[in-house]
């Protein structure tokens, strides 16, 4: 893929799913708190209702946290986008007037 030598590529912003991350990070907490219930001679009940109750409080505070990311990056992206035809517009008129800066 050739581009203008003056042209210059857009960021590429890393898809990152909501969902899959929570379900990542509430899993590897869930299992330290199982490793730690076992290591602790806590009763399997006990274990299994710490470790669920760790599971859904990871996957939650995760998923939040991606989400919030990735609006902040998008919006972000999506106004940088929107300015660049305003700069380039600018910088065209300034050249087509003569003007230096």
């Amino acid at each position: 893929m050739q581009t203008k030598p003056g042209k210059k590529q857009p960021r590429q912003v890393l898809a990152l799913d909501c969902d899959k991350l929570g379900l990542l990070g509430g899993m590897t907490l869930a299992t330290v708190v199982m490793a730690v219930s076992f290591y602790r001679e806590v009763s399997i009940l006990e274990a299994v209702f710490r470790a669920t109750v760790t599971f859904l409080v990871g996957y939650v505070a995760v998923f939040i946290l991606t989400r919030t990311i990735l609006h902040t990056a998008l919006s972000e992206f999506v106004r940088a986008r929107e300015e660049e035809p305003a700069v380039e517009e600018s910088e065209t008129q300034a050249e087509g007037s003569g003007e230096t800066e």
